[in-house]
């Protein structure tokens, strides 16, 4: 079954719970609230992701053939508004976002880490495949602005450690790439990408 669950609406709240929805080979599931008694509304979600295909994200692009694995998450949150954007952008809470082996494209980790030697060779050559043995870490949320500071994720060339910040309501992304490579390559550059 592609989605299952059950809706219950009583006195200006709705709630999905459980439902279950086949996502890329994975599974979304747990439960949603909307609350419309508040002015805004007041949405929550309480979902796990499991075993969903990473490379499914990659579709269209020069990374899918390099990508792969897969990814879980455990989300707990909520917000207020009266569209998705909205609801993102005051939203507070949690998530855990993980993955189990895979690869992902030779070219973006050695970019990551500095290594202009061999992200050059990648780039001119055939980009390769870089595996990857696990990923992990948490992100915070507060008032619609999700901080990470201790994301990792082990790869056979590098660990790479991921920290900044996301404002939702903005639409903004900063973040620092630092890598610690497990070879040495003459023109490796120690510095935030």
């Amino acid at each position: 079954t592609a989605l299952a669950g059950t809706v219950t609406v009583d006195g200006g709240k709705a709630v999905v719970k459980p439902f279950t929805i086949a996502l890329a080979g994975g599974s979304l599931g747990g439960g949603l609230t909307l609350e419309s008694n508040s002015n805004p509304a007041v949405a929550a979600a309480d979902l796990k992701m499991r075993d969903v295909d990473f490379k499914a994200f990659f579709k269209g692009t020069e990374f899918f053939d390099t990508t792969g694995g897969t990814i879980g998450a455990d989300i707990d949150l909520s917000g207020q508004g009266k569209s998705l954007a909205e609801v993102m952008g005051t939203s507070d809470g949690k998530a855990f976002l993980m993955m189990n082996g895979g690869a992902m494209s030779g070219l973006l980790v050695e970019a990551a880490g500095l290594d202009i030697a061999e992200a050059l060779a990648l780039y001119i050559g055939e980009d390769a495949r870089m595996p990857i043995r696990c990923a992990a870490g948490d992100i915070e949320l507060t008032e619609g602005v999700a901080k990470f500071d201790r994301f990792i994720m082990d790869t056979t060339d590098s660990v790479l450690y991921f920290r900044g910040e996301s404002n939702l309501r903005q639409q903004t992304l900063i973040m620092d790439i630092f890598a610690d490579q497990k070879d040495f390559g003459i023109l490796d550059m120690d510095a935030a990408v």
